[in-house]
């Protein structure tokens, strides 16, 4: 064992972590700091830094989900509460998965993946009458628009913004709200 904790790891485990852990901290064999060993310091200092990265992810995952279900859970209109119906590991798989594809093709994605979220956010918005154990479901939110079509206008006025060195950011920001707002609609029961 490691003086973390952590069993020692072999193979090419050891070797990427060895890699991870850096020439500071991987000297060679026979260094040695209180009895430690540098290179085993170094193995288990990489494996602690990874689950920490790991945790980071989940928790900053759990913080999105959460602050949109305070939101929602916490807006009223008129005598309508507006409740936000997603579960957390679905919810969790999506933003992750689309933010994972966002970063393999090095964000050309994200037009596509920040419409993909908004849709199924939008879908998971409900209004509700009423205030009893099972209010009743007066209205949903859909989200109609073409992905194709987003996908276009979102880069498009990304590289206008681009060119004019942000000049034209405000109204970029302004016509893709606009065409937001224009294909989600509130679909009543």
């Amino acid at each position: 064992m490691v003086p973390c904790g952590l069993p020692v790891l072999q193979g090419d485990v050891a070797a990427r972590a060895d890699a991870a852990a850096g020439p500071a901290t991987c000297a060679g064999l026979g260094d040695t700091v209180g009895g430690v060993e540098l290179r085993e310091l170094g193995r288990c200092l990489a494996v602690e830094e990874a689950a920490e990265e790991r945790a980071g992810k989940r928790v900053f995952g759990a913080y999105v989900y959460y602050v949109y279900r305070w939101l929602f859970d916490n807006l009223r209109l008129e005598g309508y509460a507006v409740r936000w119906n997603a579960r957390f590991w679905p919810t969790f798989g999506m933003f992750l998965g689309q933010t994972l594809l966002t970063v393999i093709t090095l964000f050309i994605y994200y037009p596509t993946a920040y419409l993909r979220m908004y849709r199924y956010i939008a879908q998971r918005i409900v209004v509700k009458e009423g205030e009893g154990s099972e209010p009743l479901t007066h209205a949903t939110l859909e989200f109609d628009g073409p992905l194709g079509r987003g996908f276009l206008l979102m880069w498009g006025q990304g590289l206008l913004s681009l060119i004019t060195a942000g000049i034209y950011y405000p109204w970029a920001l302004a016509r893709v709200g606009r065409w937001l707002a224009s294909h989600t609609s509130v679909v009543t029961r």
